[in-house]
């Protein structure tokens, strides 16, 4: 959406709710996602092992406590029960006009695309990949190959529309999956794989499949996609939890938990013109507080990242937080905050690294992501119950003269 002259001279950004609510049926990952619609956001979820998407129209009355999905559709329809091709944690982006589902199964060693236009109509159905088998380095000799091995987790996963290298009427979409090893070293897989996807279409509608593969590792740590990767050094290319456009210059920008385990307790945002080059820091979070369950200051874990730009260079960033020890958590569910970032990437007061907005408070909340429409901010979540729940709030503008 195009920005207002206030957005673009906006010194501060306030966001306040304009409601909240679950949608029906859905379980998890839900995203929504802008298509360019004036009205609607595109929207996708999990539920009992389907992938389904449809249209929120922001506007129009919905149930107290709800959001109504108008035209859902269910892309897939393997079962719950068929562990081979059902359906476990997918990554939805919009792209070249097109809606690209990237997904897994629920054994975690496939990889399944799908390209729709904005009506939800299947237009192509792609496997990335079935193996988890895929190229180790050695450590200690930087882009050594060595055998195959397994250690590609498929369910880590996220993707990203990869301009740079769109040449020639290339359309390709970058996928990138975990890949894990042991922790000892050399060798060892920990890093990230990723296919590179032209979605580019022949008369007949086929896919015309894949590019080429690309294989790195991140060396410092073991890494993981969408909740973890790992920034001790700043990686050789794009782990993360997400990774988009930037509002900075920068054509790509990723955000990017410390570590895989749950120790993870600071997120990085970094930033690069190009997939393939060093990225650089733009700005590290790290948030403590005090624990009655322990002595002095805890490190809070952060992960499941997203970032959304504003045309002021502003950037809203959101994420899980876990305090540990903390009562009452249960497995890796903790509490939905956000910090706003100035064009500096510092943390924009009345927030502070300890101090940020929170959006769901708890420890019964997982998967954030938070995209934007115009001046809507959406942040979807999911529950300990099951249900996926989408905050939207309004960006107002603190004008200079």
């Amino acid at each position: 959406m195009p920005a207002s002259p206030a957005e673009e001279r906006a010194r501060f950004i306030d966001f306040s709710l304009l409601r909240q609510g679950v949608i029906a049926g859905a379980e998890q990952w839900l995203f929504a996602i802008d298509d360019g619609d004036a009205d609607s956001v595109a929207v996708s979820y999990e539920s009992a092992g389907e992938l389904w998407a449809g249209r929120v129209y922001l506007n129009r009355p919905h149930p107290p406590g709800s959001w109504v999905v108008a035209g859902a559709v269910q892309l897939t329809n393997f079962g719950r029960g068929d562990t081979y091709n059902s359906v476990s944690d997918h990554w939805h982006i919009f792209a070249f006009g097109v809606h690209i589902f990237a997904y897994s199964n629920q054994r975690a060693d496939r990889v399944r695309m799908i390209v729709t236009d904005t009506t939800f109509t299947i237009l192509q159905q792609t496997e990335v990949t079935n193996d988890r088998r895929v190229p180790a380095y050695r450590v200690d000799v930087p882009l050594a190959p060595l055998p195959l091995v397994q250690g590609a987790v498929t369910n880590d996963l996220h993707c990203v529309a990869d301009t740079s290298r769109s040449v020639l009427g290339e359309q390709l979409v970058a996928i990138a999956i975990g890949v894990y090893g042991p922790a000892s070293a050399p060798p060892s897989p920990n890093g990230h794989h990723v296919f590179f996807v032209d979605i580019t279409a022949d008369p007949a509608g086929n896919p015309a499949g894949l590019d080429h593969e690309s294989t790195f590792v991140d060396r410092s740590t073991t890494t993981r996609i969408i909740y973890e990767a790992s920034a001790r050094r700043v990686p050789r290319r794009w782990p993360g939890s997400s990774t988009g456009p930037s509002g900075g210059g920068s054509e790509f920008q990723v955000v990017v938990p410390s570590t895989l385990t749950m120790a993870a307790n600071v997120l990085y945002l970094v930033a690069s013109a190009d997939l393939d080059r060093q990225f650089d820091v733009l700005a590290t979070i790290q948030r403590r507080s005090y624990s009655p369950l322990a002595p002095g200051l805890v490190d809070h874990q952060l992960a499941m990242g997203t970032a959304v730009g504003f045309a002021n260079g502003f950037q809203l960033v959101t994420c899980r937080d876990i305090v540990d020890p903390q009562p009452g958590a249960s497995g890796d569910h903790g509490s939905v905050v956000a910090w706003l970032l100035d064009d500096t990437h510092r943390i924009v007061p009345p927030y502070s690294a300890s101090h940020p907005a929170v959006r769901a408070e708890g420890n019964r909340f997982n998967r954030p992501h938070t995209s934007r429409h115009g001046d809507v901010v959406l942040t979807c979540f999911d529950t300990e119950q099951h249900d996926c729940v989408m905050q939207a709030h309004v960006a107002s503008y603190d004008v200079v003269p």
